[in-house]
Formats: C-alpha cells, sequence, structure tokens
C-alpha cells in the first residue's frame, strides 16, 4: 500500500509550488525516464497487482500517471560532489507505447514537468523513450531542462562489437560490405558513419528512404570523398 499512496504524492507534484513540492521530496539533480519493458512488470512496482488479469493492467498501464521512482546515488561531479538523480517513471508497457504513441508522449510531457518541479537539471531518456519521442524532439518544446539520450553510446558500442567480432572471425573489415538495417534511425546513422572509413561498401537500409537522403546530405559524411561510389541505399 506503501507504493499506492507514494502515487497519489506523485499524482500532485506537476501542479504544486515549488515550496509544497520541496516539502515532500527532496531536490535532485538529473532524472532518468524508464518505464515497464511488459506488462507484468508493473508488479514489481505494485506487488499487489500480480495476480491481476493482463486486460486489466493494459488498462492501468494506460491511465496510471508517472511516478517516482529509486533514487540514483553514486554520482560525484568535477569537484567531487555527490549529485542525486531519481528515476521517473511511465507507467506505459514497450508495447502500449508503440500503439499509443500520442497518448504516451502526453504522458512523457507529464514527466517533464514532474522534473522541474524537482529541479533537475537535465533528463536522460531511456528504453523505447527515445524511439516514441524521436529522441526527445516532441518534448522538447515544452521542456525548460537539458534533455540526452543513448543513441551515441548504443551506436559506438554496436560498433566496436561488430569490429571485435569481425577480427574474431578474421574478417577484414576494410575489404568487407556491411549493411546497415535501419540506417535513418538515430543509432543506425551514427553507425553509418563509423562504418563508412572502415568498409569497402556500406548498403544502408530503411523503410523510409527520405530517412537515408537526410541522412546522406546532412553533418554525418560532411568533407567525405567518394561517397557515391561507397555507398548505396535501399
Amino acid at each position: 500500500m506503501k507504493n499506492w499512496f507514494r502515487a497519489l504524492r506523485d499524482f500532485f507534484i506537476p501542479f504544486l509550488p515549488v515550496w509544497a513540492v520541496r516539502a515532500l521530496v527532496p531536490k535532485y539533480d538529473f532524472a532518468f525516464v524508464g518505464h515497464p519493458l511488459v506488462l507484468e512488470d508493473l508488479s514489481r512496482q505494485y506487488p499487489n497487482l500480480k495476480n491481476v488479469s493482463k486486460n486489466v493492467l493494459k488498462i492501468i498501464s494506460q491511465n496510471l500517471w508517472p511516478v517516482l521512482g529509486s533514487e540514483i546515488r553514486g554520482f560525484y561531479d568535477r569537484t567531487g560532489k555527490e549529485i542525486k538523480g531519481i528515476v521517473l517513471f511511465c507507467p506505459m508497457s514497450t508495447r502500449i507505447m508503440v500503439l499509443h504513441q500520442k497518448k504516451a508522449v502526453r504522458k512523457l510531457l507529464k514527466i517533464v514537468k514532474m522534473a522541474e518541479a524537482l529541479g533537475v537539471k537535465i533528463i536522460g531518456l531511456g528504453a523505447f523513450v527515445p524511439i516514441v519521442t524521436y529522441d526527445g524532439k516532441l518534448l522538447a518544446k515544452d521542456c525548460k531542462v537539458s534533455m540526452t539520450t543513448g543513441t551515441s553510446f548504443s551506436a559506438v558500442i554496436a560498433f566496436n562489437n561488430a569490429l571485435r567480432l569481425a577480427e574474431r572471425c578474421g574478417l577484414d573489415m576494410s575489404s568487407s560490405t556491411v549493411a546497415i538495417v535501419g540506417a535513418g534511425g538515430s543509432v543506425g546513422s551514427i553507425c553509418s558513419r563509423l562504418f563508412f572509413d572502415h568498409v569497402r561498401r556500406l548498403i544502408l537500409i530503411d523503410r523510409k528512404l527520405d530517412r537515408i537522403g537526410y541522412l546522406l546530405k546532412g553533418d554525418y559524411f560532411t568533407g567525405v570523398q567518394g561517397i557515391d561510389k561507397k555507398i548505396s541505399f535501399f
């Protein structure tokens, strides 16, 4: 029941003045936005939902407001001072967020207002939040704090893992052809630029060719020579 009382408290946070919010919860330096991957994960936050039917969980997932999650500790700024973070929990599962994108964005805008009320300086968008908000673009116009995603980090990890795998398999990347599925996306576009200098030929694949066109005309390949001979797309 404690979590449900906290959820009731969290409902009012975006509407309260700063002094009232500070009386209820401490000030945080940053926030991370997450959500349940599947509906059943809601029972981790609210154990009394463990035996509830899936249809009821769907209703709760779509209509429950954002709530505060766990505190994030163990981070320090350059002066050695500890900075405190908080997880902001969007109750919509991955599938529901994708199927009901507009509703998900409205709920995530409420999370932005909640973060502002908590006094955070930067919001990290996790899991599928960057995908349904186009890397936060759908939130930015109504957001007064900075936002970031793990897009660049994910792309670099994927690129480095591919290089290590090629080395283990004895593949020479400089004479290989690499195809990137979803090349016009946030992660795929960065991977495309990273791979360009390491392979013989690059194939960019995306459902929407205009995304690849934007990629080729943008800053990703500025100053690159021989791009027409090295890249093909579908």
